[in-house]
């Protein structure tokens, strides 16, 4: 997390030639969150952007809906490589179970903590309330919240808001969260979003250019001309996600201070010694740019 709380991390969700003129030459720099189901494409997109730290997602949701199973001692090993070597690279998430199945969950987050990794377990919405309070103790510092991706408005905030307010004090990364009524609804310690990407790229609605200013929660549709969607043409979203997050920094400062008297620290120590015997080529490959 930030010192401050309220870290937006941008999550990857196009190809580096938007990614890149996207995040490039940025101070502040935004946090950025990547999927390791898609390491090939994105590791190497780093070196050539500007971002003051990542977080690696297990792609665990992505392989679940298409089919394409993540290998968990592979995961455990660049993770830890990556921990080991990249000061940048802040958070790693568990690889997370089919939806519902809370026992490989926690099956897989056992394991990776066993290898060196300290991976943020996750509770996914639905689940027994028993589980997340033993995530709580288990695994000290940070849980993230899931299963809301089919929910909408209100109701998906509700539901986070809940868990959290049953395991208060403790730090929360929210899933697929980013927006303003998501950000100022609760004092989550980060959350991911991919809509500062995927809602002007696929379906031309924007943040940036509401007429209401850049704290409207209201969307603009913008169609550009074929071939135009570009990388440049996201900076302004970049802008209005980084005010948006300076903006609940400011109004959960009284939580993001209790929180850093009372929870247990975070993050927790990285590994110390970076093995690549096994560390999969992609990753490697992040070293040679």
């Amino acid at each position: 997390m930030g010192a401050d709380g309220s870290d937006l991390r941008l999550a990857f969700g196009c190809g580096p030639e938007v990614l890149i003129p996207a995040l490039r030459d940025w101070a502040p720099a935004p946090a950025v969150l990547l999927s390791y189901a898609y390491k090939e494409k994105y590791l190497s997109v780093l070196p050539h952007i500007a971002y003051r730290d990542w977080a690696l997602d297990s792609g665990g949701f992505t392989a679940f809906y298409t089919g394409k199973p993540i290998d968990l001692a592979q995961y455990s090993r660049d993770a830890h490589y990556l921990l080991a070597t990249d000061p940048t690279l802040t958070e790693v998430f568990t690889l997370d179970g089919a939806p519902g199945d809370w026992r490989t969950s926690l099956a897989n987050t056992e394991y990776l903590w066993r290898e060196g990794v300290p991976a943020i377990p996750i509770y996914h919405y639905g689940e027994p309330w028993e589980y997340l309070d033993h995530l709580r103790t288990a695994f000290p510092g940070k849980i993230a919240i899931g299963g809301a991706a089919k929910m909408r408005g209100r109701r998906k905030l509700a539901q986070v808001i809940t868990i959290m307010q049953r395991c208060w004090p403790i730090r929360a990364h929210a899933l697929g969260f980013g927006g303003r009524s998501a950000l100022l609804g609760a004092p989550f310690d980060s959350c991911d979003h991919t809509n500062w990407i995927v809602a002007p790229g696929q379906y031309a609605t924007w943040r940036s250019f509401s007429s209401k200013g850049h704290n409207s929660p209201q969307w603009r549709h913008i169609s550009l001309p074929s071939g135009k969607f570009t990388g440049g043409a996201l900076r302004s979203e970049v802008r209005w996600y980084l005010d948006l997050e300076r903006l609940a920094r400011h109004a959960w400062a009284a939580k993001f201070a209790e929180l850093a008297a009372t929870a247990p620290p975070w993050p927790p120590p990285r590994p110390l010694h970076a093995d690549p015997t096994g560390v999969s080529d992609a990753v490697l490959a992040r070293d040679r740019v």
